[in-house]
């Protein structure tokens, strides 16, 4: 476990973007996670990443479970009168999280013109869909891989992967980051946003993984009236032999309808081969019934009131 760690703290130390732990028996395959592989980043252990503090100043109206609701957010880093433009953000949060933040901005979004949206807003090639005025707005806490130049955002550079971590209620709206130190951080590491070192302690206990249940996986099958009979109610006993009537007429219990060339003709055949008997006749004294439409079961249960001995219908 400590050389991993020594390896991802040299990984950050070169400003690389992580390092790969492999099985050393395991064989590559394309499009495969998992299989003796993992990436461990920076990003993914808590505590390494500088964070930002963000004011919302821009949304975009989501698609799919997020539609009617507004599930990105452009965000600025900040200058003494005005804001600008530096990323747009639409992961790390939850939907009930999404819901509820949406209900506390609901009222305050505006419709955005093509121009800047607002004296206090400068944006770059990037608008949104609607604004909002900085004062009536939230600090989020937002964690990236690292910080890229761009030209679609006013401060001339962007997040890359950012994703929301919470919303800030202990700040005021106007106690976001300032442009001043998101220079600091651009330029301090080429952009690079990991600027600790891991440590782990033995003593230190281990966080309680959740357990995630996996979901069943979705079939594909046949239509159920292409499906085969299921004849796994008609089994050969040591001590009983069973006698089944296959019903291939058009007419029930008439031989002189047979059709001929239908699936129980094989079905019939198997049945022969584990030893069971086949008769050609609906009488008294069989076993069971196949049929190869559920449409006859009704007549042949109202015809099985008149035998002594009960046949099953499979």
């Amino acid at each position: 476990m400590q050389e991993v760690v020594n390896s991802l703290n040299e990984a950050i130390d070169d400003l690389a973007e992580g390092i790969m732990v492999k099985n050393p028996m395991s064989i590559y395959k394309p499009d495969k996670r998992g299989e003796g592989r993992m990436k461990i980043k920076p990003e993914y252990v808590d505590g390494l990443m500088d964070e930002f503090d963000l004011l919302i100043v821009g949304g975009y109206w989501g698609k799919g479970r997020r539609s009617r609701m507004l599930s990105h957010f452009l965000c600025p880093g900040e200058k003494p009168t005005v804001f600008q433009t530096l990323c747009r953000i639409g992961s790390g949060y939850t939907l009930k999280e999404l819901y509820d933040l949406g209900l506390k901005l609901d009222k305050h979004w505006k419709v955005c013109k093509k121009n800047n949206p607002s004296a206090a807003i400068l944006c770059g090639t990037e608008k949104p869909e609607v604004y909002i005025e900085p004062c009536n707005s939230v600090i989020i806490q937002a964690k990236a891989a690292e910080i890229v130049s761009s030209e679609m955002y006013k401060t001339n550079c962007t997040l890359r992967f950012p994703r929301i971590e919470r919303i800030r209620e202990d700040k005021e709206w106007y106690q976001c980051m300032t442009l001043a130190e998101l220079n600091q951080l651009r330029f301090r590491a080429s952009g690079k946003l990991a600027s600790r070192h891991l440590h782990i302690q033995e003593d230190q206990p281990e966080k309680k993984k959740h357990k995630f249940v996996a979901k069943p996986k979705e079939t594909i099958g046949v239509i159920d009236h292409f499906k085969s009979q299921n004849l796994s109610a008609v089994t050969k006993e040591m001590d009983r032999s069973y006698t089944a009537y296959f019903d291939r007429c058009a007419d029930l219990g008439d031989p002189e309808s047979i059709i001929q060339g239908t699936s129980l003709d094989t079905r019939a055949l198997e049945f022969r081969f584990h030893g069971g008997r086949v008769v050609e006749e609906l009488k008294e004294g069989i076993s069971h019934v196949i049929v190869e439409s559920e449409r006859r079961t009704l007549d042949l249960k109202m015809l099985r009131r008149l035998y002594t001995k009960k046949f099953k219908i499979v």
